[in-house]
């Protein structure tokens, strides 16, 4: 299979102190993970670190060219928007800003109004 995503001895500190290290993880077309621990463990800085909205402190991070990866924020930001439906509508590329269909097609997958 081809890798579309992946971390290589990747690493993120906060203030000098490694949250982790040594991350290996390589994802390709049709897999499914979890990410499973304890909470602080560093779950969503590997997810933040895979969407590419964070940087590595070491190792090195693949996207495969082509791929587009989405990131929802586990608190997002959303005073700037009137609904729930803007939101998901301000991620789309702006060629695609108004396929309303998308955002209904996203918003039912995960069951809001």
């Amino acid at each position: 299979m081809t890798l579309l995503l992946g971390l290589r001895n990747a690493a993120v500190t906060f203030g000098g102190t490694p949250l982790w290290t040594g991350v290996d993880l390589a994802l390709s077309a049709g897999d499914k993970a979890c990410l499973v621990g304890r909470n602080g463990s560093g779950k969503s800085t590997i997810l933040k670190a895979l969407a590419g909205a964070i940087d590595l402190d070491g190792g090195e991070r693949f996207v495969q060219p082509g791929v587009r990866i989405a990131y929802l924020a586990q608190e997002p930001d959303l005073s700037a928007h009137a609904t729930v439906a803007d939101y998901v509508a301000s991620a789309l590329p702006a060629d695609r800003a108004h396929d309303h269909w998308r955002v209904e097609q996203v918003l039912a997958a995960v069951k809001l109004d």
